[in-house]
């Protein structure tokens, strides 16, 4: 008898030593597991995809910005760009293989059109590699364009209509196109051949005065040579 009461006691004792609040914080519900369900786990790992997706890609926001930027360059055989979204896109037999300033090469895919509110111009190599939008300067002249520059930017001059047909501002000692629109291949054609024409006469007829060529169309003597001057 005397045992057992001891033991009571004891029991008594513990019970009564324990803090109610700690008591309290081995209750069993408190360990309970959270539950989600599917939706606010798929928004969770959303967000963390996004959140990692821009921390691997911290250029991601500026793409867009990069890729509608087109810059004159007069190293360039070619316009260029690594936009594969090109109008009136086709693949020639023979594609070029354009070579870059360190030597390596890179090859172009198709060739198309570009056609934005800003820009219109044809026979654009796509380059996937290339990572930026760039405007032959030989290029444009061969179309019979004028192209001026100067500290403040530059202007795109119709040789013939003497018509401003395009503007670049400087970026440093770079010239970002603020508009260009080439006047139309139909119209264009027959006066750069008339040019050419002009200019082989000049040639032949070792280096004569231009005014003495003029005599010479005036009088038919050179065939159909337009006689506007070069």
């Amino acid at each position: 008898m005397r045992v057992s009461i001891l033991q009571r006691s004891a029991a008594l004792t513990a019970s009564e030593s324990v803090p109610s609040s700690d008591a309290a914080s081995f209750n069993p519900v408190s360990l309970t597991t959270p539950t989600y369900s599917i939706a606010d786990l798929q928004a969770l790992f959303s967000q963390v995809q996004a959140l990692s997706s821009s921390a691997s890609n911290p250029t991601l926001s500026v793409t867009p910005s990069i890729s509608s930027e087109w810059f004159l360059d007069s190293t360039c055989c070619n316009h260029m760009t690594d936009n594969p979204h090109l109008t009136s896109a086709h693949t020639p037999p023979i594609l070029p293989t354009i070579t870059t300033a360190d030597g390596s090469a890179m090859t172009v895919s198709h060739v198309g059109s570009i056609s934005t509110p800003n820009l219109s111009v044809s026979n654009v190599f796509c380059v996937s590699k290339l990572h930026l939008n760039l405007l032959s300067v030989g290029q444009q002249t061969e179309l019979g364009l004028n192209l001026f520059f100067s500290s403040r930017g530059c202007l795109v001059q119709d040789t013939w209509t003497r018509q401003i047909v395009g503007t670049a501002r400087k970026v440093g000692r770079l010239f970002e196109l603020t508009s260009l629109h080439f006047p139309s291949s139909s119209v264009s054609a027959p006066v750069i051949a008339a040019s050419a024409s002009i200019e082989l006469w000049h040639s032949r007829l070792g280096h004569v005065s231009l005014p003495r060529i003029q005599t010479l169309v005036s009088r038919g003597l050179l065939g159909s040579v337009s006689s506007q001057s070069i």
